[in-house]
C-alpha cells in the first residue's frame, strides 16, 4: 500500500489549519463602531468617533491620524469646563493593555480641520491612524448624520 497520498493529505490538512489559525489571528489593535460626522457643504471640521481596542498585553497609545479629506487632523478632548463645553487637543490617546479607548462624543475623539470636500451621509473616509506600538492602520469610516 502507498502511503504517500495519505501524507500528502495529511500534509495539506495541516497547512490549512495552519492557514485558517493565521487568518483568525486577532491584530494587536482593531477599530471598531468608526464614524465620521457628516458636515454641511461650506463646513471646515468634523469629528471621528470610534472604539480601538488593544489585543495585548502591552500599553499603546494614539498618536496621530491622517485623512484623504482634510488638510490636518487633530486628536482632541470635549470637555465641560464652567458650563460651558471646551475642546483641547491632546498629544496623544491611550490605549491600555487587554482594553480599549472610546472616542465619542463630548469626550476624546479626531478632528478633520480644513475639510477638502462635503462630508454626504452615506459616503467613506480613509483615516490612517498612528499608534506607538502598533504602527500605522487605515480604516475606512462610514459618514452618518449623528450617533
Amino acid at each position: 500500500m502507498n502511503a504517500q497520498p495519505a501524507v500528502r493529505l495529511a500534509v495539506s490538512v495541516g497547512i490549512l489549519f495552519a492557514l485558517t489559525a493565521c487568518a483568525g489571528a486577532t491584530d494587536p489593535i482593531t477599530v471598531q463602531e468608526a464614524w465620521v460626522r457628516a458636515s454641511p457643504a461650506m463646513a471646515q471640521a468634523a469629528a471621528a468617533y470610534m472604539i480601538i481596542e488593544n489585543h495585548t498585553s502591552a500599553d499603546d497609545q494614539l498618536l496621530s491620524a491622517a485623512s484623504d479629506v482634510a488638510a490636518t487632523v487633530e486628536l482632541h478632548e470635549s470637555a465641560e469646563s464652567g458650563g460651558l463645553m471646551t475642546m483641547t487637543p491632546v498629544s496623544a490617546i491611550p490605549v491600555p493593555a487587554n482594553g480599549q479607548a472610546e472616542l465619542a462624543p463630548g469626550g476624546l475623539h479626531i478632528m478633520l480641520i480644513g475639510l477638502t470636500r462635503e462630508l454626504v451621509v452615506g459616503a467613506e473616509v480613509t483615516l490612517t491612524l498612528n499608534f506607538e506600538k502598533a504602527g500605522l492602520i487605515t480604516v475606512t469610516v462610514p459618514i452618518r448624520a449623528d450617533s
